[in-house]
């Protein structure tokens, strides 16, 4: 979301790569002008961009830093805009000085029509210093005013014993400098109405360490990250709502010394990595490698490569020694595998698909998975475009945008969530479902599992949504341990007819030991394009098959 600071030129020094990347508000390089500072506090609706069929629609109002800026908020004005026109909603009223660092609430809304696209148009009513001023959607300078739009869905997440959710979402945990998410509390509640079954808290450990309202500081004591496990503690005995993971993300060494981020999953202990925390100004290397990090986890954890081939930007290479997952921090014992799908089909997945698919055929058994990364955002995300000159936003990056389903687990259960993630019992997308199975006349294998045999017969199911468009078509691939290559077994277009599909083959397989995976696509509606590609592309982890 955003970031807020009256820091040093040599604290922002440090933090100069974040600005490229997250909108700020309050900062400026004085006597550099800034055309998107004001002295108000960060002032935020926020709504998830899709709500499953009877979900009604939770509206975060957010207010940040006011005991730095204080305003009076008065009221919330709602109009709803549908193809039939605009109408207003009920008015909330606050009426209260708000002067903490953090305000918030969420208003649960009844679903104004029951299916369709939506636009909320939310509008602040508040006083700064007894000056009357309202805002639409926030308070942001060089972004205009516009509203929030959601799909009430007709038709649920598509799939059956599926467990859809993300892996890697930042909450109001992460809160320093330069970037803020959105609380524990509201972010269940938006997973909940997105359809989602979990969502994985990934804050950073160098945030979660801190002095609470000290981005600066470490607390001995670790105040912040006690208190946010008796919160998701609390948060998961509703058992009709999301799942919400006790995660963190770790920056650690890679092989070369440089930072690099690792998603961990329910470990009891806190774990450290300070590397790019921006807590120091000269730069220092993270407290763990990702072998030491291996070592030290629980049994019941998991550790995965977050965003491990995303291109990393020049100032962050140079400034804070960022780099990338390496070959053999890949392969590392202890690493489950690689969350390459990162809010979108953007480069650094193409690049993730390709390296997940060299190490399989060297004969690593290791997974694939996706998460967001999302700071926060629920319906846009806003980064900077010209640092202090504009901001720039889009739908990509969201909550929920892209998603890993795991397969055959009952909704609540955390510890078969956590076991059927780390044997790769699942598959990612960014709309379609698929799932996979190979059965010889002794036993029968599931995604993720291993089965012997020189001829197996592969069932595929797929199936989309009008959300996500009909299916376009898909492809069954072979790899074979020592081979340069994938091949492809089968390949059929469904001509973008089909919203469900199965098929069903016997493959002869050659001596040695190969695996097969799968991949589905759907034609988008116009509407739905996300990425600005006109198809969402589904994947399987593999089946092993020895013979």
């Amino acid at each position: 979301m955003l970031i807020d600071s009256d820091f040093t030129w040599l604290d922002w020094a440090w933090r100069l790569p974040g600005i490229f990347l997250y909108v700020e508000m309050h900062y400026r390089w004085w006597p550099l002008p800034s055309r998107y500072f004001r002295r108000e506090p960060e002032i935020l609706a926020d709504l998830p961009h899709r709500l499953e069929p009877g979900q009604d629609l939770p509206l975060l109002l957010l207010v940040k830093d006011a005991h730095r800026y204080p305003i009076v908020l008065k009221r919330v004005t709602l109009t709803v805009e549908t193809d039939e026109g605009q109408m207003p909603l009920d008015e909330i009223a606050v009426n209260e000085e708000l002067t903490e660092p953090w305000w918030h609430r969420v208003i649960t809304l009844e679903r104004p029509i029951p299916h369709g696209n939506i636009k909320l148009w939310t509008t602040f009513h508040y006083t700064v210093k007894g000056k009357a001023r309202t805002c639409t959607t926030h308070n942001l300078k060089s972004l205009p005013p516009r509203p929030l739009t959601i799909h009430l869905a007709r038709d649920p997440l598509p799939g059956e014993n599926v467990i859809w959710g993300d892996l890697h979402h930042h909450t109001s945990l992460t809160d320093d400098m330069i970037e803020f998410g959105a609380p524990l509390e509201a972010t269940q509640a938006a997973a909940t109405a997105l359809g989602l079954g979990f969502v994985c808290a990934a804050d950073h450990s160098y945030d979660l360490d801190d002095l609470p309202g000290d981005w600066v500081r470490s607390d001995p004591e670790l105040v912040k990250w006690h208190s946010s496990r008796a919160e998701i503690k609390a948060l998961n005995g509703h058992r009709d709502r999301a799942l919400v993971v006790p995660s963190e993300e770790v920056s650690t060494r890679n092989t070369l010394g440089r930072t690099v981020h690792t998603l961990v999953l329910n470990h009891p202990d806190y774990l450290p990595g300070s590397g790019d925390g921006g807590g120091r100004v000269m730069r220092q290397p993270s407290e763990l490698d990702v072998a030491e990090l291996a070592d030290r986890l629980a049994p019941g954890a998991l550790a995965i490569a977050a965003h491990p081939f995303q291109p990393i930007p020049f100032v962050q290479w140079v400034i804070i020694g960022r780099g990338v997952w390496e070959d053999r921090d890949a392969r590392q014992p202890g690493i489950t595998g690689l969350q390459i799908l990162n809010g979108g089909l953007d480069a650094g997945f193409f690049q993730g698909l390709e390296e997940w698919k060299r190490l399989l055929l060297a004969g690593e058994r290791t997974f694939i998975y996706a998460g967001t990364d999302a700071h926060g955002d629920f319906n846009f995300h806003r980064q900077i475009k010209v640092p202090f000159v504009s901001l720039t936003e889009r739908p990509t990056k969201v909550l929920g945008s892209c998603r890993p389903g795991v397969l055959d687990i009952e909704p609540g259960d955390l510890p078969g969530l956590l076991a059927g993630l780390k044997a790769g019992r699942s598959i990612i997308t960014t709309g379609p479902f698929l799932t996979m199975t190979l059965a010889t006349p002794q036993a029968t294998a599931r995604i993720g599992e291993s089965i012997a045999g020189s001829a197996v017969t592969v069932s595929l199911k797929m199936a989309s949504s009008g959300e996500f468009g009909p299916l376009a078509g898909f492809r069954l691939l072979q790899g074979r341990v020592g081979q340069a290559d994938e091949e492809v077994l089968e390949e059929v277009a469904l001509d973008g007819e089909p919203y469900t599909h199965s098929w069903k083959g016997v493959c002869d397989l050659e001596p040695g030991i190969t695996y097969l995976r799968a991949e589905v696509e759907s034609w988008l509606p116009e509407w739905a394009m996300r990425d600005e590609l006109p198809t969402a592309l589904a994947l399987t982890n593999p089946i092993w098959v020895e013979h």
